[in-house]
């Protein structure tokens, strides 16, 4: 009788010992498919990369740099004071304004005081301590140079803008459809971009557990007696699979809706686009110049020495329309505006040379 009972408890344990080996050989032989698809669900990742994390949505001038960042003020700018600025007795400020390239110049004068320096040894200052205060928008251009310049001008004297016509370069290659007077990366506002980052957030959580499992069943120090627990967690694993599955589906899906997603009839050809993104640069240049005039505010107007190169890379060719367009284009604007100068690298002389030499000689006419 009691080997009888003691063989009735033991048999089911054994048929279910049984049944969890081969579950778990069943689920051994899973594990390089689903090793693809964590790759794969990775790989998908790589493509959105977060910039739009690191930046602050302003309703005047686009994004800013976020408020987050180390050594940043309460706009997100560079300079170690908050805005708007009020400006001692005996200083003088400059706006550095631009994009990415008048930040990296704003990084050196930041950390060297090359040209505020410089200037602080004119005669036109008289004596006054020269502040130059970074006003730079990542991936900037216009109109939000505009709005910067307009919301702002009371917290400086004089307005040195670099522009890179970054809005020929980029709205080409990341254009979604949004008018091209839209901040660079509006698409990252859209609710679609909201339900990806959904998505690639619950990609990551999902990614996370199913590597443990795999962890575990592949581990050398497994002891046979966890093969009930582990077969009890088959059905766990197997959700896991098939929800990365669907979020992988999801991704797909959300990246073609994004793609077809447009607020505005596209360009139907590069010059068309180059043509408007020129036109509006020069509107709101102009704008932006008429402003500073009105408020006697002096205004440099530079124009990176990469400019030409971007319209060359979105030509593909000096003799490409686009190309020849926009040249003719800035000549226009070059007789017609004053102040407005194109840096460019020649021979051993440095463009910052240019640059510094260029303004000391500006305002010594002032």
């Amino acid at each position: 009788m009691k080997r009888f009972l003691l063989w009735f408890i033991l048999f089911p344990l054994f048929i279910l010992e049984f049944q969890a080996f081969f579950a778990v050989e069943s689920f051994r032989s899973k594990v390089p498919s689903v090793l693809e698809k964590l790759e794969l669900s990775h790989q998908l990742d790589k493509s959105d990369k977060p910039v739009w994390l690191e930046l602050s949505p302003n309703p005047y001038f686009g994004f800013t740099n976020s408020r987050r960042g180390k050594g940043r003020n309460n706009f997100g700018f560079l300079s170690p004071v908050n805005y708007p600025y009020k400006k001692g007795e005996k200083e003088y400020v400059i706006a550095l304004m631009g994009g990415n390239f008048a930040h990296e110049v704003y990084r050196k004068e930041k950390n060297e005081h090359f040209l505020s320096q410089t200037l602080e040894k004119l005669s036109f200052f008289n004596e006054k301590k020269v502040t130059i205060l970074d006003f730079t928008l990542p991936y900037g251009k216009q109109p939000q140079h505009y709005g910067l310049f307009s919301y702002f001008i009371d917290s400086f004297d004089m307005v040195i803008e670099i522009s890179g016509l970054n809005d020929l370069e980029m709205a080409a290659k990341i254009h979604t459809g949004f008018p091209l007077e839209f901040p660079i990366h509006s698409e990252h506002l859209f609710s679609y971009k909201i339900n990806m980052t959904r998505t690639l957030a619950e990609l990551a959580t999902t990614r996370a557990h199913l590597r443990q499992f795999i962890d575990l069943i592949e581990s050398p120090y497994s002891i046979k007696n966890l093969y009930v627990w582990r077969w009890l967690q088959m059905s766990q694993f197997d959700f896991l699979t098939d929800r990365l599955q669907t979020l992988v589906d999801r991704k797909r899906r959300l990246e073609r809706q994004i793609e077809t997603k447009s607020f505005q009839r596209i360009p139907s050809s590069e010059i068309e686009l180059a043509k408007r993104s020129y036109q509006i640069w020069q509107r709101f240049s102009e704008l932006t110049k008429k402003l500073a005039l009105a408020n006697q505010k002096p205004h440099l107007l530079f124009l990176s020495p990469g400019a030409l190169n971007s319209a060359q890379v979105l030509a593909h060719s000096n003799n490409h329309p686009i190309f020849n367009l926009i040249k003719r284009e800035l000549s226009r604007f070059s007789e017609k505006n004053q102040d407005f100068y194109i840096l460019k690298r020649t021979g051993k002389k440095h463009w910052l040379e240019s640059f510094e030499t260029t303004i000391k000689s500006r305002i010594k006419q002032f």
